[in-house]
């Protein structure tokens, strides 16, 4: 018997069914797929080849549960140049790409910017752009929920912009969160960041996002009293 022609096959059976499959079998052929992708070393061809697969099946099914099902599998996982390329490319096009799956990108952006930061050198030069300039604010959101990974001075300042001046209260609430949770470099950082708060607790006209501002600012002053000192 052939092992690996035989192993070959099945997976390439598993792979047609996850993408064109239906009900229970189509489950536990994504379900397999994750497994299997999980005990293989990263880079070699028929891993990317599952990845692809699933990565597929996650940004592009009709089906939520199957969606978030091939997203478990796939998340956090370190994508590939073309796959990476394929995400940012949705990004970037704007309302030409349906909304759902320019969020779908984010989100994967997001996760690459979270658990391999190394490998993403412009990643954040992208969602910074997205964050601060992107017509629909859904994206805007998701990409200032996702600044906080990346801990440089210019994604700060596109969270303290966004906070004070952005017309949706959502992205202004998401950059309130994310400014609590950034990993500060610097006292300085921290100071211009407490006045940025400030401004916004006492400001800005829905209570929720004044309510978040205050309280991202005790927690701040906080673990940081020495900023707050003359």
């Amino acid at each position: 018997i052939d092992y690996p022609k035989v192993r070959r096959e099945m997976m390439a059976l598993a792979q047609s069914e996850a993408l064109q499959g239906d009900g229970v079998l189509r489950q536990h052929a994504i379900r397999a797929l994750g497994i299997w992708l999980q005990e293989q070393p990263e880079g070699r061809k028929s891993a990317r080849e599952v990845q692809s697969c699933l990565l597929e099946v996650a940004m592009g099914d009709a089906s939520a549960g199957i969606r978030l099902q091939a997203e478990e599998w796939v998340r956090g996982a370190r994508l590939g140049p073309v796959q990476l390329s394929r995400m940012q490319r949705l990004v970037q096009k704007g309302s030409q790409v349906p909304l759902h799956l320019r969020l779908r990108a984010v989100r994967f952006l997001v996760q690459q910017l979270k658990y391999h930061p190394g490998d993403v050198r412009d990643l954040a030069l992208l969602l910074e752009g997205a964050a601060a300039a992107d017509q629909d604010h859904k994206i805007r959101e998701y990409a200032t929920r996702g600044l906080v990974h990346s801990g440089s001075a210019r994604s700060l300042e596109v969270l303290r912009q966004n906070l004070l001046h952005d017309p949706d209260w959502n992205v202004r609430y998401a950059a309130a969160e994310s400014i609590k949770k950034f990993p500060y470099q610097t006292l300085s950082e921290v100071n211009e960041v407490q006045k940025t708060l400030e401004r916004a607790a006492y400001a800005d006209p829905m209570p929720l996002v004044s309510d978040q501002a205050r309280q991202a600012l005790q927690d701040l002053t906080q673990a940081v009293p020495e900023a707050s000192s003359p």
